[in-house]
């Protein structure tokens, strides 16, 4: 039974609890037969005595006709069905889905004032329109999005970055849908309708349903843009679908301030080098101000002379570019750079300009004599000599020196170096060029080794090596008497009665040792060119309260005169000796050298051999005593030699002691 909304009058099922056009509630609503409707009378109701079981013109029974008036129920009729028809006008008006159909178009503006461009399309997702319809389109809510990227931003990180939306009546998902056509029962319908306002031109592979501005490009801000909508109206009526609001205006907004690149080549300049006829042009492509722009030389960089002309081409690198004007592209075209908008106002994406070879230099002449020192390692007559380039010179970078006889590694003062000089290219590409150069790219220069060169200090400069040293040879009897005191077994086989207990060193003589060899290389291995030696007195008190000396020399080898200042790498060396003769004549009687005495020496070595001398005529005496004490008593020569053999016992014990080297 059907049942008539008491508010719009909509027929609705009896089924149906909410009515379908404006979904007020139904319930309690009356069934049709019983709705009745006021035409400015009461309806018809037939006379008491006129009604039986029957109906109308019966009584009592009995078939006794009577004429109806039928027009009552002619307009009851009429009535009937103009309320039917209006029931299903309403219906129709009602169930009919009202779009604004602003709503449905996606329009923005982008690109710089003054060339901007209106995009206006339907607001649907690019990728429904393909998976459902096959339809290609961009999209274009993402115009303003290259405005502000970077170049090396990612298209797909963009898009993370600005949530895009769409227009609900373009979604596929069922709460938006219904959301959307809210006439709808379920998303089959709303899809459905949908589906009507994504009709597609099978030809042309497009949707029917398109929005036109009335101006697309060179648009500024503040504009006025029209745009139309172009729909099929009785299509759309067929699937319960009006539009509404199908032109409207729009102001041009955000466009973005450009830069115009009225110079292709600014910040851009090339480097003119090398010599007048042979000079060359060197560049940098990207080295202009707008990084986008890769420069380069039509013709050749090399061989150049001031006044060439070289002619450069400025190429504009993208790709994404909008012509200031469709329909003369020579006017140049405009696009986005890391975040910046562009005018390129040239005809091309190419654009060309000359620049003029300048600055090309002759050669200047260097004398290699002025550029070049030795420097030395050794000393005279034994120099190591190395030829360079001197510090700080200019040319260092393009020449390089050697000794001419290099095989002679061995000099003194006095001897004549040949330096062999070779310039390199770069020296020629620098604007210079040695001096007196032979045909095979070398200049020669003689230097004579000074006398200021270091050399061995000779036996003349011996007093004062020997002052040098001092401090050197002090540390070294600091050492000794370190090494002496509390010991009693020495080195070099000197050993004493008992351990020292107190020890003094006096310097008795000095010597100076100068090597016979001549030819470096005939110096055996370790042997020293020249030596100071001095010889220590060593005067030792013992524990057990006796005196006892002996001697040592120390030693110093190689010590080299640098501009009056002596020095030495080497170490103090020393041997001890038990007599001052065996120390003087170990020194005076060195194999290979030519000795000489200096400063004390000679008086110092006398005196102590005189020294020596007397304590050994003391020693012959005691002895002589000795022998006599011993024929006098004979019970005490048995207790010395009992003494003598403990003596012996006890020498036996302490020489296990470890020596000291």
């Amino acid at each position: 039974m059907a049942v008539f909304c008491p508010k719009c009058g909509t027929q609705n099922s009896d089924t149906d609890k909410f009515c379908q056009s404006c979904g007020a509630q139904l319930e309690g609503a009356a069934p049709a037969e019983q709705i009745q409707t006021d035409y400015s009378q009461p309806a018809y109701s037939a006379p008491a005595q006129e009604q039986t079981q029957s109906g109308f013109g019966v009584s009592g029974g009995t078939a006794d006709k009577k004429k109806m008036n039928p027009i009552p129920l002619i307009i009851a009729a009429a009535a009937l069905v103009v309320i039917i028809v209006i029931a299903v006008i309403l219906k129709s008006v009602f169930s009919y889905e009202k779009i604004d159909a602003k709503d449905l178009f996606d329009v923005s503006f982008s690109g710089p004032n003054g060339y901007g461009i209106c995009y206006a399309q339907l607001d649907i997702d690019p990728v429904l329109a393909y998976t459902e319809y096959k339809v290609e389109m961009e999209d274009y809510s993402q115009t303003k999005a290259f405005v502000i990227k970077n170049d090396s931003d990612d298209d797909d990180e963009l898009t993370k970055k600005k949530k895009v939306e769409y227009s609900n009546y373009f979604s596929d998902d069922r709460k938006d849908l219904l959301k959307a056509y809210k006439k709808s029962k379920d998303k089959s319908d709303a899809k459905d309708k949908r589906d009507a306002l994504l009709e597609v031109d099978k030809k042309k592979n497009e949707f029917t349903l398109k929005v036109k501005p009335s101006k697309e490009n060179g648009l500024k801000n503040g504009d006025k843009v029209t745009l139309e909508v172009d729909f099929d109206e009785e299509y759309l009526k067929e699937n319960k679908i009006k539009l509404e609001n199908t032109s409207w205006e729009v102001e041009v907004k955000g466009l973005t301030e450009a830069i115009t690149i009225d110079d292709a080549f600014a910040g851009f300049k090339p480097k003119f080098e090398g010599l007048d006829s042979e000079g060359s042009c060197s560049y940098d492509s990207y080295g202009g101000d707008y990084k986008f722009v890769y420069i380069y030389n039509e013709g050749s960089n090399y061989g150049l002379s001031n006044g060439d002309k070289l002619k450069f081409t400025a190429s504009c690198e993208t790709y994404d570019i909008h012509y200031l004007d469709n329909k003369d592209e020579k006017k140049g075209f405009w696009f986005a750079n890391d975040g910046k908008l562009y005018v390129w106002p040239y005809e091309s994406s190419n654009v060309s300009k000359e620049y003029t070879v300048e600055g090309l230099k002759g050669l200047e002449v260097v004398d290699p004599a002025e550029e070049i020192e030795l420097e030395y390692s050794g000393a005279s007559p034994f120099l190591d000599v190395t030829a360079k380039v001197k510090s700080g010179s200019k040319y260092a970078d393009y020449i390089s020196v050697g000794i001419e006889d290099s095989y002679n590694d061995r000099y003194k003062a006095g001897d004549t170096i040949k330096v062999r000089v070779y310039g390199y290219y770069s020296l020629k590409e620098a604007g210079y060029k040695l001096k007196d150069v032979d045909d095979d790219g070398y200049s020669y220069v003689d230097i004579t080794i000074p006398e200021t060169a270091p050399h061995y200090a000779t036996a003349a400069e011996a007093p004062d090596a020997n002052a040098a040293l001092e401090e050197t040879f002090a540390n070294a009897e600091t050492t000794l008497k370190q090494y002496i005191q509390g010991n009693k077994y020495l080195r070099d086989g000197v050993s004493l009665d008992d351990k020292a207990k107190s020890v003094s060193l006096k310097a008795v003589s000095n010597y100076y040792s100068m090597n016979d060899i001549t030819d470096y290389s005939s110096l055996g291995w370790g042997a020293a060119v020249n030596r100071i030696s001095r010889v220590y007195k060593v005067d030792v008190t013992l524990d057990n309260g006796g005196k006892q000396s002996f001697y040592i020399v120390a030693y110093v080898d190689n010590i080299i005169n640098t501009d009056g200042t002596y020095s030495s790498t080497e170490d103090v060396d020393y041997t001890f000796y038990e007599k001052n003769r065996d120390a003087i004549e170990a020194v005076e009687g060195l194999a290979g050298y030519t000795v000489n005495a200096f400063g004390n020496g000679g008086e110092a070595s006398t005196e102590s051999k005189a020294d020596e001398s007397k304590a050994d005529e003391s020693k012959a005496d005691e002895s002589k005593a000795d022998e006599s004490k011993a024929d006098e008593s004979a019970a005490d020569s048995k207790a010395d030699e009992s003494k003598a053999e403990s003596a012996a016992e006890s020498k036996a014990d302490s020489s296990s002691e470890e020596k000291v080297p």
